[in-house]
């Protein structure tokens, strides 16, 4: 799909058609705006884009009927926030083109601004310019023939993938496997198709092969739908479990980036006795100087359900696993939580990019203000 007609689609008077983009064509127009857009490039700065959890969409009464919102978040000076979307305003108050921006506190529904973001932008309101399409006939064919021949590698649309596995390549970029020639020579455009990353050379069978693999040791690249499960928040990359899961090494190095999570029913919703006995089983692990096989039974299963009892304050009082827990939380061996918990807290996000403000990080909203509000009083102090 060429990313003008998204765009144009977008800004178009016609609502409805908006409603139809995915996540991925949301994260363009946002990137667009940070490009493009001055004003919104001061506020959002390089905060990342995040994915709206299904079951926050309904707290935001404009947004409804997307099942995929993505969007941006920027602390306000008392510690709220504003969340900027990609979906266009059809009630704009200045009659120009304008996206939904909301205003967020904790504890309280979020509340829409009067004034959206995009209006006081050019960009944005060049719709002339922005809906140009400068493929030909000819080459959309040349593009299909060379999607056809390239199946399992290149995708036109990854809406119900995987994003995570997936890299853009403009069409400017793209040759032919064999001869190493443009497939698109004379494409000005800026269309672009998806690529699986780090697969690039791995056939359709391979990747059916991954997904059999996974589901073998408990594990989907299906995102959970139920947003409160546990295996809602136990989704990492594959690289970051591998590490204790010895059959998912292989796979691992050959996709280090691949986002999974437990099948739906993998994980135990935790109670005391369980908590007792899986902080119990690796703090005894950690110390011993020989492996059984109680030590290596369910490794990740029991990191993951000690982590899961510590968001619970499972750990305390009468249980009396504090100590263990504390010792286990900074202990980087092959028995201890640190490492699990680094890459859980993370998230998604690569480490070398700062991570905004996101309505899944389990993480109070004062805190993780309070970060970032501390993080900009320094930039601003440093600029003196």
């Amino acid at each position: 799909m060429n990313i003008s007609k998204i765009v144009r689609r977008v800004i178009s008077e016609q609502i409805e058609q908006v409603r139809g983009l995915n996540f991925e064509d949301q994260r363009d127009i946002l990137e667009k705006g940070r490009k493009n857009c001055p004003g919104f490039s001061d506020v959002v700065g390089s905060r990342p884009v995040k994915r709206l959890e299904r079951s926050d969409i309904s707290k935001f009464p404009e947004l409804a009927g997307n099942d995929e919102i993505a969007y941006i978040s920027s602390p306000n000076p008392d510690g709220t926030l504003r969340m900027f979307f990609a979906i266009q305003n059809p009630n704009s108050r200045s009659g120009k083109v304008e996206f939904y921006t909301y205003y967020a506190k904790s504890g309280q529904a979020p509340r829409l601004y009067t004034r959206g973001w995009g209006d006081n932008c050019d960009f944005m309101q060049k719709t002339e310019e922005l809906g140009k399409d400068t493929m030909s006939e000819e080459q959309r064919k040349t593009l299909q023939s060379f999607l056809d021949s390239n199946k399992g590698t290149y995708y036109e649309f990854v809406d119900k993938a995987n994003q995570g596995e997936f890299v853009k390549v403009p069409y400017s970029e793209l040759t032919w496997p064999n001869s190493g020639r443009p497939v698109l020579p004379n494409y000005k455009g800026s269309g672009y198709v998806f690529v699986r990353k780090n697969l690039e050379n791995v056939n359709q069978d391979k990747l059916e092969q991954m997904s059999v693999a996974l589901s073998d040791q408990g594990f989907t690249r299906e995102e959970p739908l139920d947003a409160q499960s546990p295996e809602a928040n136990a989704g990492f990359f594959l690289k970051d479990i591998a590490k204790d899961l010895p059959a998912l090494a292989s796979l691992a190095k050959m996709s280090p980036n691949t986002k999974v999570w437990p099948k739906p029913g993998t994980l135990i919703v935790p109670d005391r006795g369980a908590c007792k006995s899986a902080i119990k089983t690796l703090s005894k692990c950690s110390k011993s100087t020989s492996i059984t096989s109680d030590c290596t039974r369910d490794l990740w299963k029991n990191k993951m359900l000690a982590l899961q009892c510590g968001d619970k304050n499972f750990i305390g009082g009468a249980i009396g696993i504090g100590d263990e827990f504390d010792a286990l939380l900074v202990d980087t061996g092959r028995f201890g939580l640190a490492t699990l918990k680094t890459a859980r807290q993370q998230g998604f996000e690569e480490p070398e990019k700062p991570s905004g403000p996101d309505l899944s990080i389990k993480e109070s909203t004062a805190r993780t203000v309070s970060k970032f509000l501390n993080e900009e009083y320094k930039r601003r102090l440093f600029r003196k």
